[in-house]
């Protein structure tokens, strides 16, 4: 007997939403197959032991053996197993097309896409490593929407260039389903602040993509009080000189310790590179926490502020104190408030339903 759906984490092990993201679309009526280095009770599930550890430096090996040897394995695994619908939460391509004649028979894919491009660093063999990587990405796509795949992105900007990798006629097989926010600890938009010389908080994981130490090089940075607060990897920050109101907190920070940032921060400030592709975990998390955001002008932002008014969008950074000078505590407690707003509406009770009307959708199908 054919089993209907399967829910795939090859990486929970990994530190970040993996596990979460995994979690919230557990369900009695489907199974669920993880890699991980431990054994979990999950309802139907099955596991593969994988040997990473997220707690060691990463290094090429080790994310080799992370990504690619993990997916590897569970992919081939999968191959041989009769589910008629596989949800792929991450996807890797090298792995899919190894063993695409087996996922590829019988069986309707969904996969979900984090990023829409690939990235760029500074390094010119990293360079070439994404670029080849990001072919692998479009071949595999191309390959699997010609076999029914369906896929699901989180912003309508990775969606269009999606669309465009995959060509003309698979428009109906791509799908956007906003990133959920976490469920807002209060509903009380913040108000009554002192916003004349604003606190701007910079967190979570400094890598060299997020653009930050390009931001900072530019001399009009000087006159923001910034903190920057999470594990330093763009080492290039430490080279930067000292300046008076610039604090870097360079380590995993725990929630305690996030709140204590953002409850004495008054902007998320996400100054991110028009290069960026990745997805925007710290800016849901701000509109959570009640806290208006002041983010770059790149599509994964601007579609979400200029919709639902949740920030500024600036295009240089000379641009923020000017947009900023005409906020006062109303407005900031309107900004506020329509951050709450939208965690409340696209939280993960939102994502869970959506993702299962395609499930219902394809099982009916069948």
């Amino acid at each position: 007997m054919r089993k209907k759906l399967v829910v795939v984490q090859q990486y929970l092990s990994w530190k970040g939403h993996y596990r979460q993201y995994f979690e919230n679309l557990m369900d009695w009526d489907h199974y669920s197959l993880y890699a991980s280095n431990d054994k979990e009770t999950y309802p139907r599930s099955t596991w593969i032991p994988s040997s990473f550890d997220a707690d060691k430096p990463l290094t090429i090996w080790t994310k080799i053996k992370g990504r690619f040897w993990d997916s590897f394995r569970v992919y081939k695994f999968l191959g041989k197993q009769d589910f008629d619908v596989i949800h792929f939460i991450e996807f890797e391509p090298l792995s899919f097309l190894l063993c695409s004649a087996a996922l590829l028979r019988d069986k309707t894919l969904v996969i979900t896409i984090h990023s829409s491009d690939r990235l760029h660093f500074s390094s010119w063999l990293n360079n070439q490593l994404s670029s080849f990587q990001r072919w692998l990405l479009e071949t595999a796509l191309k390959k699997a929407v010609k076999h029914d795949a369906f896929i699901v992105t989180h912003y309508q900007c990775h969606r269009q260039r999606i669309c465009e990798i995959v060509g003309p006629g698979y428009e109906k097989q791509v799908a956007v389903i906003q990133y959920p926010t976490p469920l807002p600890e209060t509903l009380v938009p913040r108000a009554e602040r002192d916003i004349s010389n604003p606190k701007f908080l910079i967190y979570g994981q400094i890598r060299e993509d997020k653009g930050i130490f390009e931001f900072l090089s530019d001399p009009a940075t000087e006159s923001l009080n910034i903190t920057i607060a999470g594990k330093v990897v763009d080492t290039r920050l430490h080279s930067l000189p000292k300046r008076r109101n610039l604090t870097v907190i360079d380590k995993f920070l725990s929630e305690e310790e996030i709140n204590e940032l953002v409850d004495s921060h008054d902007y998320m400030l996400l100054p991110y590179p028009e290069a960026y592709t990745n997805g925007a975990g710290t800016f849901k998390d701000s509109l959570a926490k009640a806290m208006p955001v002041v983010c770059s002008n790149i599509p994964i932002f601007k579609e979400i502020v200029d919709a639902y008014g949740v920030g500024i969008i600036f295009s240089k950074p000379s641009d923020i104190l000017p947009a900023l000078a005409i906020v006062d505590e109303e407005r900031y407690g309107a900004l506020s408030k329509r951050c709450l707003e939208y965690a409340q509406n696209f939280d993960w009770k939102y994502m869970r339903a959506e993702y299962f009307k395609i499930y219902d959708q394809l099982k009916e199908s069948i």
